[in-house]
C-alpha cells in the first residue's frame, strides 16, 4: 500500500513534468563559432524559407507575396466570410443589407481564387499551370461578375441565400 508521502510525491511529480518541460530550453545542434559568425549561401535561404520568405530558387526581382502575408490574408478572408454569411443571412431584410452584400461581392470571388490557385500550383504540372490558371482568372471574373449582376438587378448575396432556407408555400390554384 502506498504512503500518504509517496502518494502526494507522486502527484507533484506528474503535475510538474509538463510545466518543467514547457519551460525547457531548446536543445540547438552545436555549431562551430565560425560557422555562427559567417553563415552560408544555403543556409540563409534555409532560415529565410523558415522565416516566411520567397523561396531560394526565386529571382529577386520578381513581384512575390511571402508565403506568410499569402496565407495570413487568405485567413483574413475565411474570418470576414465566418462572420459576413450568418450576418447577411440573419439580416437578408434589413436595409442595411446592401454592404454586406457587398463586403461579399469581393470576399467570395477573392478567397475562391486564392484556395483555387493554391491547389493548381500544388497538383498542376508545369507545362499546364499557364492555361489553367487563366481558366482560373475567367472563372474568377465570372464569378465577380454574377455575384455583381446578383446585387444590383436581383434580390442581393444575402437575400438570396435566405430564400434557399425559407419555407416555400405552395401554389394557390
Amino acid at each position: 500500500m502506498l504512503s500518504r508521502t509517496m502518494l502526494v510525491s507522486n502527484l507533484a511529480r506528474r503535475s510538474l513534468r509538463p510545466s518543467l518541460l514547457a519551460s525547457a530550453p531548446i536543445s540547438r545542434p552545436f555549431t562551430s563559432p565560425a560557422h555562427q559568425s559567417q553563415p552560408t549561401q544555403e543556409r540563409k535561404a534555409t532560415d529565410q524559407n523558415l522565416h516566411g520568405a520567397a523561396p531560394a530558387h526565386v529571382s529577386g526581382g520578381a513581384n512575390i507575396i511571402r508565403p506568410s502575408v499569402f496565407w495570413k490574408g487568405y485567413h483574413m478572408t475565411s474570418y470576414l466570410l465566418l462572420g459576413l454569411l450568418p450576418a447577411g443571412i440573419a439580416f437578408a431584410h434589413h436595409p442595411e443589407v446592401q454592404y454586406i452584400d457587398y463586403a461579399l461581392l469581393g470576399l467570395i470571388p477573392l478567397h475562391s481564387h486564392i484556395g483555387l490557385d493554391t491547389v493548381i500550383n500544388d497538383y498542376c504540372y508545369e507545362g499546364t499551370k499557364k492555361p489553367v490558371k487563366a481558366l482560373l482568372f475567367l472563372l474568377t471574373g465570372a464569378t465577380f461578375y454574377g455575384l455583381y449582376k446578383v446585387n444590383t438587378e436581383d434580390v442581393g448575396i444575402s437575400k438570396g441565400l435566405r430564400m434557399l432556407w425559407e419555407k416555400k408555400s405552395d401554389p394557390v390554384m
